[in-house]
C-alpha cells in the first residue's frame, strides 16, 4: 500500500488534553487561594497570609508555564473560537427557522379552527342545499 501526501488543511489542529487538565487544576488552585484570601480576618491575618503565600508560590510558576504553553496554541484557540461562533450562529438561525415554522403552523391551525367554527354555524338544511347546487352544477358541465 502506498500512502498519499498529507494535506495540512484536512488535519484538524488540536489542543492537548493535558492543557485542559492543567487549566482545571490551576482553576481549583486559584479558587483555594481566593478562599484563603477571603478568609483573612484581623484575628488570623498572619496565619492566613502565610497560607495564601504558600499556595501562590506553588500556583504562580505553574500559571506562567501554562500561559507560555497557551501562546503556542493561540492560533488554534482563535480558530476554534471562531468556528464555535459560526456554529452558534447557525444554531440560532436554525432555532429562528423552527420558531417561524411553529408560528406559521399555529396561525394555520387557528385559521382552520375559525373556518370550522363558521362551517359548524351553517344550518344543516342550508349545507344540504349548497351540496345539491354543487351536484347540479357539476352534472351540467
Amino acid at each position: 500500500m502506498e500512502g498519499g501526501e498529507i494535506d495540512s488543511k484536512t488535519i484538524k489542529k488540536h489542543i492537548p488534553t493535558r492543557l485542559f487538565k492543567q487549566a482545571v487544576n490551576l482553576s481549583k488552585q486559584a479558587r483555594a487561594i481566593e478562599a484563603t484570601l477571603d478568609g483573612i480576618t484581623p484575628f488570623n491575618a498572619g496565619k492566613k497570609k502565610e497560607e495564601a503565600l504558600s499556595l501562590m508560590k506553588k500556583w504562580f510558576p505553574q500559571m506562567e508555564n501554562f500561559s507560555g504553553q497557551l501562546k503556542k496554541y493561540k492560533v488554534t484557540i482563535n480558530d476554534l473560537l471562531a468556528e464555535n461562533e459560526q456554529l452558534e450562529a447557525r444554531a440560532k438561525a436554525s432555532e429562528k427557522g423552527k420558531m417561524k415554522d411553529t408560528m406559521e403552523r399555529a396561525k394555520l391551525e387557528s385559521e382552520l379552527k375559525d373556518i370550522q367554527r363558521l362551517v359548524d354555524r351553517i344550518p344543516p338544511k342550508m349545507l344540504a342545499e349548497l351540496k345539491r347546487q354543487q351536484r347540479h352544477t357539476r352534472e351540467g358541465d
